[in-house]
């Protein structure tokens, strides 16, 4: 038994330095905030060979970085009104889905409710994300197909300003469950009907497939799965 113990151990050991070398992802701002930390401290300590680097990007540009060459493995978000565009050379791999929410101020008629639906949000000014980014175009794209016209009065890059913005009551924003920010004073989280979900997938390139995409894949996949059972159960 001593003895297959030994085999075994190095068996993994064995595997562990086959997983070596350079390695590049990509990553939207939201899940380099939150998932790429602790996947790669999670490489670090059980591939020390691996010497992983990271650009930020939305969909738009990390998925056309995969297909030229230029990245290894990108991490991108999906909208059920806006699917990520992915290459027929770039297979990917789904790491959680998550739920949006309406912030409204909460003085706000519609804040009183626990759920809205999306057809009544009319006459609304939003912050949203970048100009032209992925998420501006997802709210405006899920709002149009319930034949509300959004008016975008600001672009802020991250959430906690769009929740400042919020409580202020100057604009609505869209904000995901998991992952968000502590609400302040003065905001109200409703659910809408529909619900707005967003998926976050793990690609590659097929060129690229191999021991260190698996390793990151995988640690991917862990860190998305703990950090939104944490958020949840927060």
């Amino acid at each position: 038994m001593l003895a297959q113990l030994s085999a075994a151990a190095a068996e993994l050991d064995g595997l562990r330095a086959d997983v070596t070398g350079p390695v590049r992802l990509g990553a939207f701002v939201t899940a380099a905030r939150s998932v790429l930390p602790p996947a790669l401290a999670a490489l670090g300590e059980r591939h020390p060979g691996l010497s992983p680097t990271l650009r930020e990007g939305e969909a738009e540009n990390l998925l056309p970085a995969l297909a030229r060459g230029d990245l290894d493995v990108a991490v991108v978000e999906s909208w059920d009104t806006l699917p990520a565009p992915f290459p027929a050379s770039v297979p990917n791999v789904l790491l959680s889905c998550d739920v949006i929410d309406l912030a409204l101020p909460a003085a706000h008629p519609l804040a009183r409710r626990r759920t809205v639906d999306l057809h009544e949000l009319g006459g609304l000014r939003w912050a949203a994300w970048t100009a032209g980014g992925t998420c501006e175009r997802q709210i405006v794209q899920t709002l149009r197909e319930h034949s509300v016209d959004p008016e975008i009065a600001c672009n802020v890059a991250d959430y906690p300003t769009r929740l400042a913005l919020v409580a202020a009551g100057t604009a609505a924003a869209m904000i995901q469950r998991p992952g968000r920010d502590p609400v302040p004073a003065g905001v109200r989280m409703l659910a809408t009907r529909p619900v707005v979900r967003r998926k976050i997938h793990a690609a590659w390139r097929t060129e690229a497939a191999g021991p260190a995409v698996d390793a990151c894949a995988e640690a991917l996949r862990a860190a998305a799965e703990h950090f939104t059972e944490d958020r949840l159960a927060s």
